[in-house]
């Protein structure tokens, strides 16, 4: 399984060093982790364009490694490929320790590393601080694993997840499955734990207060679109690729030897308790409208976590029989899927994504005039600032917090010396902003380049004409 992971990582590590665009997430979060070393605003006003909904951490982190690196894209994709890995060897570490095999470890390090390759979206290598807290968020998972039941360790616990929560703020699956392992545990115990997680919340939440104020309280928490039929679609898409480790897990559990009591111990606790949640906050993250693959990185933790646990704690001759359902597996359903997909793009497509992508930098950068990025990584490769941001403007224009005429009028004004986008960007039913932005846009710009997916727009020379007089 290692080996069969090795060219994904190759892929995206060589990837990571290239000028390549992967989503829109990465110029985004380099802009503002630049602002957080910088002394930048990092929850900024009505004034401006662009808005920050994540928590404020991750963006420290990141700058700072871009100040090392001399590059804050690269380094974001640095930091998401060793989170990675420190997830790996976090739950493998902790198999180890609750089997004493250390086979059982690397079973679950590599089962990990080969579910989460098989997840699209290249969610590996990108700079986007989504596995950088589930990393965090495992570590307060693993005091609770290891330690006695009393309020300090519960409390350190605590406090660790409140950081990764102020990392990424959707990662709820630890949390919600300590409270229900200790609710299981007794009453002691879950009265522990709540006051541990309540002390720890409120300082938190008065740590974030103090220092970026209510402005980024109330950005965390704005409002995202809601879609029953996206639901209904990426849980199934989600689920297809976890649907068999799911059913190897139940298979060991229910064939489990009657006179083992194990289900009563912390470690299977935990582990069971962890999917349910991750189960959970799949489906409850599923409909929201922005949400892609990271919605089901608990379940794949928590699953990776318990079939390493149930397969450490069978007889030889048993686990070796999953073992080779497992591999299995991986032949016949994850191999087809991203990883072979990978393989079979190496590195033509990556040259050509990367030429493809020098060339409309360039072209941004000899703009003399403030450029419109839809694709905010295009113009922080270009040096440009950020003028928009599309993903969260669009949502608070659908939900009336902002006008779209303050994007409009200034798209009537000319401001823009250029406009980017990929092509389709305006058709997204769910933004009817976009329909009137289209309209506004053919009035007064014209396409003046429209190469490899990327359409460039300049104001109208009638119109400048007009104006001038």
């Amino acid at each position: 399984m290692f080996l069969g992971f090795l060219p994904t990582l190759w892929f995206y590590l060589d990837r990571a060093f290239r000028m390549v665009l992967e989503t829109n997430n990465e110029g985004w979060v380099a802009y503002f982790a630049d602002r957080a070393v910088h002394g930048g605003v990092l929850y900024p006003g009505a004034d401006e364009m662009v808005m920050n909904n994540y928590p404020p951490l991750s963006f420290y982190v990141i700058g700072m490694a871009g100040l090392l690196t001399g590059d804050t894209v690269l380094a974001g994709r640095l930091i998401s490929i060793l989170a990675l890995f420190a997830i790996a060897v976090t739950i493998g570490v902790l198999v180890a320790r609750a089997t004493s095999k250390r086979s059982a470890g690397a079973f679950t390090a590599a089962f990990f590393l080969m579910l989460f390759s098989a997840y699209p979206g290249g969610r590996i290598g990108l700079n986007d601080p989504q596995l950088l807290g589930h990393a965090v968020m495992l570590v307060g998972l693993a005091v609770i694993w290891l330690y006695p039941e009393r309020f300090g360790a519960m409390f350190c616990a605590a406090i660790i997840m409140a950081l990764a929560g102020l990392i990424k703020h959707n990662i709820i699956a630890v949390p919600l499955a300590v409270t229900a392992w200790a609710a299981w545990r007794g009453l002691c115990t879950l009265l522990c734990w709540l006051a541990a997680a309540g002390l720890a919340i409120l300082l938190a939440g008065a740590l974030l207060l103090a220092v970026w104020g209510q402005p980024a309280l109330l950005s965390i928490l704005s409002p995202r679109q809601l879609s029953v039929m996206k639901l209904v679609e990426d849980t199934r898409r989600m689920l297809y690729l976890a649907d068999i480790p799911l059913a190897a897990w139940l298979v060991v559990v229910v064939c489990k030897p009657r006179d083992q009591e194990d289900l009563q111990d912390r470690e299977t606790g935990l582990t069971t308790a962890l999917v349910g949640a991750g189960l959970l906050e799949l489906v409850i993250s599923a409909g929201g409208y922005g949400v892609a693959a990271n919605m089901a990185f608990d379940l794949v933790i928590g699953l990776s976590l318990a079939l390493g646990l149930a397969v450490g704690r069978l007889p030889q001759t048993r686990a070796a029989i999953v073992l080779v359902a497992v591999l299995v597996f991986h032949v016949a359903l994850v191999m087809p899927l991203e990883p072979v997909r990978i393989l079979a793009g190496m590195l033509p497509g990556k040259a050509a994504d990367e030429a493809r992508i020098r060339a409309s930098v360039a072209y941004i950068t000899a703009q003399s005039g403030p450029v419109l990025c839809f694709d905010p990584v295009l113009c922080w490769y270009a040096g440009k600032p950020f003028l928009f941001d599309r993903y969260n403007m669009s949502q608070q224009f659908v939900f009336g917090r902002r006008s779209e005429e303050d994007l409009l009028g200034r798209v009537r004004r000319h401001e823009f010396a250029m406009i980017e986008m990929l092509q389709g960007t305006l058709a997204v039913p769910e933004v009817p902003t976009w329909g009137r932005l289209a309209s506004v846009l053919q009035e007064n710009y014209e396409v003046v380049r429209s190469t490899d997916g990327f359409v460039f727009l300049l104001p109208r020379p009638t119109v400048r004409g007009v104006e001038s007089q």
